[in-house]
C-alpha cells in the first residue's frame, strides 16, 4: 500500500519577461487654450493599472500620463497641458504549474517626443518597457507524517518568504500652499507632485507608508515674471488586509496620476494660495514568512517501507537592507540656451547588479531634464549621467539573482560657467538576493507487511559508533526511537547523539 500524503507550497518565480511598447496619442488642443508655437518639454508617466492571467495568456493593462510644455501663439506664453491614454500588453506565458499565480509589473518610460501637425493639433509618443513576473506558490506532494499511523519520522522545519499577489489601491492628497512674501500669482503654468522613498510599517492587518512629498508649481505672477514654487510636506497611507503580519516584508511603488492646483486669495485677497489635488496609486508588494515540516526519512516498526526522496526546488529570498549614496557631476550642456535653471526633473533606475566578496555594485543611470531661461524664453536640455555604486553590506552569492529598484531622493542643479550645469541627487536602493533552493523530502512512500517472528523480541546490545543519533538506531533495529533513548538515557547527549568511545546500548 502506498503511504498516505499531503501537499505543501513553496515560492518560485515561473517566468521573467518584457516587452517595449510604443504608446501613442494624437490629440486636438481645447478651444480655450491657445495654439502651438514651439514645444519645450514632453513628458510620459506609465503606470500599470492591472494584470489579468487567463489561461496561458497574460495582459497587462495600464495609462500613459503625457505632460506637454509649449510656448504659446499668443504673447509666446508658457502653457502645460496633460493628456491620458491607455495601453494594453499582452504576453505568453504557457501552462503554469499547479498551485496560485500572480503577476508582478514594473514599468518605466524609456523614450517621449512630440510631433506638431498643426497649431492645434499634434502627436504624443512614448515608450514603455514594461517588466512582467509571474510568481506562484507551487504545490507539491509530500508524505504526511500526520496521516501515517504508527509511522517514525524525521523531520526538518524549513523557513522561507512566501510570495503574495501585491495590494493595490488609490488615495487622494489634498494640499494648500502659501506663496508667502512673493508676487500674486496670475496664471498656473503647471504642477507636478513627487514622493520620496516611502517609510513601511506594519501591525497586523494594517501597513503604514510614510513619505514626504515633493510640490513644484510654476506659474506667472502678476509681474509677467515666470517662477517656480517647490515645498516639501509630509503624507502617510494607510493599506489594510490579512495577509499583513508583523513578520512580513513590504516594499511599495507610488504613482502620481494627476496633480491639479487652482489659485486662491489669502486673508488679504491676492491670489498667493496654490489649492493641490493630487491622484496617487499605491501599489504594496508583500512577503510572508512561512514555516513548513519537511519530512526527510521514515520507517516502522511492524511494516517494510520504500520511501521515494525527491529535491523540491524553491526560491530562497533575502531582503536587502535600503542604501542611500550621493551623486556630485559638473555637466556639460552643448550649445547652451539658458542663463539659468528654472527647474530639473529627474529619473533614477539600476540595470546591473553584480556580486563579489566586496559587497554588491550596482550600475544605472540617472537620467535629467533641465528647464531653463534666457531673457524670459525658455528651452529644454535632456542629460543622463551613469552611476556605479558599491554596497558593502549587501553580501550575496555569485550565483545569487540580485534585484534592486533605484528611487530618486533629492535633486537641485545650478547653471555655472562656461555651458555647464553643477547636478546634486541622492537616490536610494532597495532589493532583494534570490537563489534556487532546495529541501530533500519523501514524496512518496511503499508499504508492506513485515514477516515476524512468533518468539518475540529479543535482547538486543549494540555499541554505535560516535556520532550516531537515536535516530539511526531506531531506524536500523526498527524501533521508536524514543524508547532507544528512555533505555540509555546516560549514553546520549542533549542533541541525542552517542558522543562517547566504548558506549554500549541495551534495546
Amino acid at each position: 500500500m502506498k503511504a498516505e500524503t499531503t501537499t505543501i507550497q513553496l515560492p518560485r518565480t515561473i517566468l521573467e519577461t518584457g516587452a517595449d511598447k510604443d504608446i501613442e496619442f494624437e490629440g486636438t488642443l481645447a478651444d480655450y487654450l491657445p495654439g502651438i508655437n514651439r514645444v519645450i518639454r514632453t513628458e510620459a508617466n506609465i503606470i500599470p493599472e492591472e494584470a489579468v492571467i487567463n489561461g496561458s495568456k497574460a495582459e497587462v493593462k495600464g495609462k500613459a500620463v503625457f505632460t506637454l510644455l509649449y510656448e504659446s501663439d499668443y504673447k509666446e506664453k508658457l502653457k502645460n497641458e496633460k493628456f491620458t491614454t491607455d495601453f494594453v500588453q499582452r504576453f505568453d506565458i504557457g501552462d503554469l504549474p499547479k498551485g496560485d499565480s500572480f503577476p508582478v509589473v514594473n514599468c518605466r518610460c524609456s523614450y517621449v517626443g512630440c510631433k506638431t501637425l498643426n497649431p492645434r493639433r499634434f502627436v504624443l509618443r512614448c515608450r514603455a518597457d514594461i517588466r512582467l513576473e509571474l510568481k506562484t506558490m507551487q504545490v507539491m506532494s509530500i508524505v504526511s507524517s500526520n496521516d501515517c499511523k504508527g509511522a517514525f519520522f524525521k523531520s526538518e522545519e524549513q523557513s522561507f518568504y512566501s510570495y503574495c499577489p501585491p495590494i493595490r489601491k488609490d488615495f487622494n492628497v489634498d494640499e494648500s500652499f502659501l506663496a508667502e512674501g512673493q508676487t500674486p500669482i496670475a496664471d498656473i503654468i503647471y504642477a507636478a507632485l513627487q514622493f520620496s522613498p516611502p517609510e513601511i510599517s506594519v501591525d497586523n492587518g494594517n501597513a503604514l507608508i510614510r513619505s514626504n512629498g515633493i510640490f513644484k508649481c510654476l506659474y506667472e505672477d502678476e509681474d509677467g515674471e515666470t517662477k517656480l514654487y517647490e515645498h516639501g510636506f509630509a503624507t502617510s497611507f494607510n493599506m489594510d488586509d490579512e495577509l499583513l503580519t508583523e513578520d512580513c516584508i513590504c516594499n511599495a511603488e507610488l504613482y502620481c496620476g494627476t496633480c491639479e492646483v487652482i489659485k486662491e486669495q489669502d486673508n488679504y485677497g491676492e491670489y498667493r494660495i496654490m489649492s493641490m489635488h493630487g491622484n496617487i496609486s499605491l501599489c504594496l508588494n508583500v512577503f510572508t514568512k512561512c514555516k513548513v515540516s519537511v519530512p526527510k526519512d521514515m520507517f516502522f516498526e511492524d511494516y517494510d517501507c520504500n520511501a521515494k526522496t525527491e529535491p523540491l526546488v524553491y526560491d530562497k529570498i533575502e531582503h536587502l537592507t535600503k542604501h542611500r549614496f550621493n551623486i556630485e557631476k559638473v555637466l556639460e550642456i552643448p550649445d547652451m540656451p539658458f542663463k539659468n535653471c528654472t527647474d530639473i526633473n529627474g529619473e533614477m533606475y539600476g540595470s546591473e547588479y553584480s556580486a563579489d566578496e566586496s559587497g554588491v555594485t550596482a550600475k544605472g543611470t540617472l537620467t535629467l531634464n533641465i528647464l531653463g531661461a534666457e531673457d524670459n524664453s525658455f528651452n529644454t536640455r535632456d542629460l543622463s549621467v551613469s552611476f556605479e555604486e558599491l554596497i558593502p553590506q549587501w553580501k550575496c552569492a555569485k550565483e545569487c539573482k540580485i534585484k534592486g529598484s533605484v528611487k530618486l531622493v533629492s535633486l537641485s542643479g545650478e547653471i555655472a560657467d562656461n555651458g555647464r550645469i553643477k547636478v546634486k541627487a541622492t537616490g536610494e536602493i532597495e532589493g532583494t538576493c534570490c537563489k534556487k533552493d532546495a529541501v530533500t523530502a519523501i514524496t512518496g512512500a511503499e508499504v508492506s507487511k513485515r514477516e515476524t517472528s512468533e518468539e518475540g523480541s529479543p535482547l538486543i546490545i549494540y555499541y554505535p559508533a560516535v556520532g550516531e543519533t537515536a535516530w539511526d538506531i531506531g531506524k536500523r533495529y526498527n524501533l521508536n526511537p524514543q524508547l532507544v533513548l528512555d533505555n540509555n538515557g546516560e549514553a546520549f547527549d542533549k542533541a541525542h547523539t552517542i558522543s562517547k568511545e566504548n558506549t554500549v546500548l541495551f534495546m
